[in-house]
């Protein structure tokens, strides 16, 4: 319980960030780009000018979208209105091509409404499996699996990265921990398939979820 308050917490805040991106800074972002629109038509400009002007105009469009992106990770806004089987998928691919991987989705069963607390932390886990394959694995493909019923909720990311050691998972790092730490806050279990050269694959499984309850 004392677990489930803390990462209720960590949610909090997460919220609160995003909305002050999206809403906060996003409205600034747009209204510098209005500003530049409307000097560029008031004003006579060389071509060069219109050119640096509308390099200045992408720009902002590019940051726009990106800190909508990165507020959107934060508190998903899909996941309260359609649950995780699309919140997963859509992040899965609204990733932008990083280090040319390739990040595919499966989804397998009957997808349905859970509690949200819990789906979260779900969403959560695979977030993190997937963020650290990117930066760590040196992959090209990593391939994000759900399957869902009424006796368990399974996750599986894999890649065909540099894998690891498995004798080594004692000194996990922070991101692991973590997860280690949110799989065991709703009883469930996760197990890691590696060797030197043949990619990683991590399974994170939880039993009867339609009985999980999120703690306030």
């Amino acid at each position: 319980i004392a677990l489930q308050a803390t990462l209720k917490g960590e949610e909090s805040e997460r919220g609160r960030i995003a909305h002050d991106l999206h809403d906060g800074l996003g409205g600034l972002l747009s209204g510098v780009k209005l500003s530049i629109h409307n000097m560029k038509d008031n004003y006579l400009i060389t071509s060069e000018m219109a050119t640096a002007f509308n390099q200045a105009i992408n720009l902002i469009d590019t940051s726009v979208k990106e800190l909508r992106r990165v507020a959107h990770n934060m508190m998903p806004e899909v996941l309260n209105q359609s649950g995780l089987h699309n919140a997963l998928e859509s992040f899965c691919y609204s990733m932008p091509e990083v280090k040319d991987v390739a990040i595919r989705f499966n989804f397998y069963g009957e997808s349905q409404r859970l509690n949200l607390g819990f789906e979260l932390a779900v969403y959560r886990i695979a977030q993190e499996l997937v963020n650290n394959a990117i930066k760590h694995s040196q992959a090209s493909i990593i391939n994000v699996q759900l399957l869902q019923d009424t006796e368990r909720i399974c996750i599986t990311v894999s890649d065909n990265g540099r894998g690891m050691d498995p004798n080594a998972t004692a000194t996990d790092g922070k991101g692991l921990l973590g997860i280690r730490s949110r799989v065991a806050s709703f009883g469930g279990r996760i197990d890691i398939n590696s060797s030197t050269g043949k990619g990683t694959e991590f399974l994170v499984e939880f039993l009867n979820p339609e009985s999980i309850e999120s703690h306030d």
